[in-house]
């Protein structure tokens, strides 16, 4: 069983002293941690962040083979620093990443998700480099998410329970909803300007 939402975008509130309350950023989880992979035996250490922020490419599904299905979309994250000196928030930089969704999540955010939402995803972060059209070496960030969902403090969501022995979720169903060994978004679009930019389309490393 799992869920669908319809995201409602609201405006935002002041804290209870009056002042913005921050509302996006990378928070890291859990830190490196040894993991093992569920049903693999595999120990390696991995990096876990919780990022915060829009959803700024449509999500899109892509097959890739194998019968796997992956739904990949870019997230712009804008921490936010208190400035003490007027007690107002200031806009801190973006971070762009490309948020790959495997599986069962995949067949709950394609339908769920559209360009704006403001959203929470949780998952492995990875930096890969990628050789733009040009010819020049970029860097980008790829988080293999293990869950994401509507930032609830931004915007209200109705929840729909789905079995994903029906309908599209059937697709999902064989590969559960972990992440599976060796998938990665390996080649991507540059971090900047993301409303011009193509959802990168992932890979077998």
């Amino acid at each position: 069983m799992s869920t669908n939402t319809k995201v409602i975008p609201i405006s935002e509130s002041a804290g209870p002293t009056g002042r913005r309350v921050p509302q996006a950023g990378a928070v890291p989880a859990e830190g490196v941690r040894a993991r093992t992979e569920m049903g693999r035996g595999i120990t390696v250490y991995e990096t876990f962040v919780t990022v915060v922020g829009n959803v700024v490419t449509t999500p899109v599904r892509r097959d890739i083979g194998n019968g796997e299905h992956v739904v990949t979309m870019r997230i712009a994250s804008n921490p936010r620093r208190l400035d003490y000196g007027t007690g107002e928030w200031l806009e801190n930089g973006a971070m762009f990443v490309t948020v790959t969704c495997w599986r069962r999540l995949g067949a709950g955010v394609e339908p769920s998700l559209r360009r704006g939402d403001p959203v929470i995803a949780y998952g492995q972060l990875r930096s890969y480099e990628y050789t733009t059209r040009d010819g020049g070496s970029r860097r980008d960030l790829e988080l293999r998410a293990y869950a994401v969902g509507p930032d609830l403090s931004r915007c209200t969501a109705q929840v729909t329970r789905r079995n994903f022995h029906d309908g599209a979720g059937a697709d999902y169903r064989a590969g559960g909803s972990g992440v599976a060994q060796g998938e990665s978004a390996s080649t991507a679009s540059p971090n900047t300007e993301p409303e011009s930019v193509d959802t990168p389309a992932p890979v077998e490393a």
